[in-house]
């Protein structure tokens, strides 16, 4: 099982369902590397609102609705591993160092 999140191609026999990718194996890998893409996407969009001049907490709840619903979208059916964690961390992470402009070294 250690080798179910590795790798490029997409597993034989997967389901998209109500946009939202399920393998044969139930793994989620996919579908959490497709949604973390999604939600960048979507800042890189509407950076000009997320990082212009409102006030902090407006960008936080702008954030909250526009970008953690697309990146969380089926979350609670998902079983993830220790390493997909991380990068949903390192996506919020990512997110309000863009919003507070800050660069990846401080």
């Amino acid at each position: 099982m250690a080798g179910l999140c590795e790798g490029g191609n997409e597993p034989s026999g997967f389901l998209k369902a109500t946009r939202c990718t399920i393998s044969s194996n139930m793994s989620f890998c996919q579908e959490v590397e497709r949604r973390i893409a999604m939600a960048k996407e979507g800042f890189n969009r509407k950076r000009s609102i997320f990082c212009g001049p409102l006030e902090k907490e407006l960008r936080k709840r702008l954030v909250k609705c526009f970008v953690w619903r697309v990146a969380l979208y089926g979350a609670e059916t998902w079983t993830l591993r220790r390493t997909k964690e991380k990068r949903i961390e390192a996506l919020e992470m990512w997110i309000w160092r863009r919003i507070k402009r800050l660069k990846w070294t401080e």
